[in-house]
């Protein structure tokens, strides 16, 4: 099923909305939404909506069915990071770890 939200819970900055995907299915999945861009050095209140993409990766099986086991959203428009605000690029090694229940930071 392809998500059109995720929602890491706590305040915008864990929000991607209106997520439309291409390539789902496929190794690497590509969606573009709507997320909550914090400027460099800004607190939640300083952000506002902008366009997100967001990536899905690692197929694989968790809890015994057939799914993307990472994903991570950045902001190109502004060349930052969606929820780990101090990178400026994507960075598969800032992955949210789906499965596993974590974060890498």
């Amino acid at each position: 099923m392809r998500p059109v939200t995720i929602f890491l819970g706590g305040d915008p900055s864990g929000l991607v909305s209106h997520i439309r995907w291409r390539r789902w299915g496929k190794p690497k999945a590509i969606g573009r939404g709507k997320g909550w861009y914090i400027p460099p050095g800004g607190g939640t209140s300083d952000g506002h909506s902008a366009r997100a993409r967001v990536i899905a990766w690692d197929l694989g099986y968790c809890g015994g069915q057939y799914a993307y086991r990472k994903a991570e959203w950045y902001f190109p428009e502004y060349h930052r990071h969606g929820h780990y605000p101090d990178a400026t690029y994507f960075d598969p090694k800032l992955a949210m770890h789906i499965c596993a229940g974590h974060y890498p930071y």
